[in-house]
């Protein structure tokens, strides 16, 4: 989901020492983070409150970052994601999402982050969190099916709703 040529320019710069470079560097991965942390948070408070701590723990630790390609900083940016996360209390599983490099991605993966997370906002809680549980968890729909109490046709139908609606306010967005 991260277009890792539009990075490319400014993790160079970054690793040159160019701190506005990194400042921008960051800026972008913001989305990206806050989709990570997002079904563990309660709240987007909470989330802001996370997606900055992980931010500044990466600007902290950029000078240390021994890599020398983007999917070498952004391994970097999900392991920093998980020690920071590993620090709060259970809230769902985000390892699948974090830990596993083929989990599934939507097929939307080529539209910006941003407008992805604000597409998701505006659905109903019933479709966001069946894409939330299917996507960034990473559950199977048996599994949602499972947690949720309803069969496996109904959730697989609602998913496939829910990516519909999802469509729907990303076209009416732009």
């Amino acid at each position: 989901m991260i277009d890792t040529q539009q990075l490319g320019p400014l993790f160079d710069r970054a690793l040159r020492g160019d701190a506005a470079a990194l400042d921008a560097l960051l800026g972008k991965l913001r989305p990206w983070v806050r989709l990570l942390v997002r079904p563990r948070m309660s709240h987007d408070l909470d989330a802001s409150d996370l997606v900055q701590e992980i931010l500044l723990r990466m600007f902290r630790g950029f000078a240390g970052f021994r890599g020398t390609s983007v999917p070498q900083f952004l391994c970097w940016v999900k392991q920093i994601t998980r020690n920071v996360l590993a620090d709060m209390p259970p809230r769902g599983d985000i390892g699948t999402v974090l830990e596993d490099p083929v989990a599934p991605e939507p097929e939307w993966s080529d539209i910006r982050l941003a407008e992805l997370a604000a597409a998701l906002d505006r659905l109903p809680s019933r479709y966001r969190s069946v894409i939330e549980a299917r996507f960034f968890d990473g559950l199977r729909f048996a599994e949602i099916a499972r947690q949720s109490g309803d069969k496996v046709g109904a959730v697989r139908v609602r998913c496939f709703r829910a990516i519909e609606l999802l469509r729907q306010e990303m076209e009416a967005s732009r």
